[in-house]
């Protein structure tokens, strides 16, 4: 039964767990809706399952995007209103499951035969979560919060709407720049969410760039002297260079 599988008591080690998730998710893959309504049990109210059930519609999205993405609105609708009240100890859960359900839904999307997968309430859905993790857990003093969020915001940048893109690049900016300076590992995430947003912002077929020249300095500005510190000294001399260009010279 599924409650016996999901079920999450201390008798049971994490093995044990990981492999009833996997079984979930495999069951899932030929009957999503009755998988996914029992989950669905989990959120009326406060329970300590709560994290498994998110990891398991995470691994789920992964493993059937084709199948998750269509039922991200039914995923939407029992997440959103306890999203406010998460502590910053599951906001990276919360965080990874969002991730990877944009993951997906850009899999959708990148599926021939499959048409846009959101309709105007997944989109209101959206510009929500993307309001709360972008306003309130991008500020979080928990470095795993802020990189885990920033990591969820960069996989959804390209499915908000434009105008909210537009309004959220002058925090967004910044907060990932920030973490480009912490560790490699941190680093590394970072710069593929900035990487995600600047696509979203100069390459979209959607309108004209949303990015001045003097704003994307910033990031340039930012980002090479972090670039040169594990190169040569004849490329750190280029990207010298290249500051001097993108930094005019008052005086000349």
């Amino acid at each position: 039964p599924f409650n016996e599988l999901l079920h999450t008591s201390t008798d049971f080690n994490v093995d044990w767990q990981r492999a009833a998730a996997t079984l979930l998710v495999a069951i899932g893959s030929h009957d999503p809706d009755l998988m996914m309504e029992e989950i669905f049990l989990y959120f009326s109210g406060p329970t300590s399952a709560l994290p498994a059930m998110l990891q398991i519609l995470a691994d789920f999205a992964s493993a059937e995007a084709l199948q998750f993405t269509p039922r991200l609105k039914d995923v939407l609708l029992r997440v959103l209103p306890i999203l406010g009240s998460v502590r910053d100890g599951q906001r990276p859960v919360f965080a990874n499951a969002l991730k990877c359900w944009c993951q997906a839904a850009w899999v959708y999307i990148g599926d021939a035969s499959s048409g846009l997968p959101f309709d105007d309430d997944v989109m209101s859905f959206m510009n929500s979560v993307f309001e709360l993790l972008l306003k309130v857990w991008t500020g979080s003093r928990d470095l795993k919060v802020r990189l885990s969020s920033v990591e969820a915001l960069g996989e959804m940048v390209g499915l908000v709407t434009r105008s909210q893109l537009k309004s959220a690049l002058p925090r967004i900016i910044p907060t990932m720049l920030d973490l480009c300076k912490k560790d490699q590992e941190v680093a590394f995430t970072a710069a593929h969410s900035l990487h995600n947003l600047l696509n979203a912002s100069l390459l979209s077929e959607s309108g004209p760039p949303l990015l001045e020249f003097e704003e994307l300095a910033v990031v340039l500005i930012t980002l090479l002297p972090l670039v040169s510190v594990n190169i040569s000294k004849d490329e750190r001399s280029y990207i010298s260079k290249g500051l001097k260009w993108i930094i005019p010279d008052p005086y000349r």
